[in-house]
């Protein structure tokens, strides 16, 4: 039939990048340290 396996993206296509970066450093610690 002729279709392809269809795999899904692991992260949202309009991910801001530079907000992930600033969450991780300045958010993230302080909620893994609960």
């Amino acid at each position: 039939m002729g279709f392809s396996v269809q795999v899904p993206v692991r992260r949202a296509a309009e991910r801001d990048e530079e907000a992930v970066a600033t969450w991780t450093k300045e958010t993230w610690p302080r909620v893994e340290r609960r």
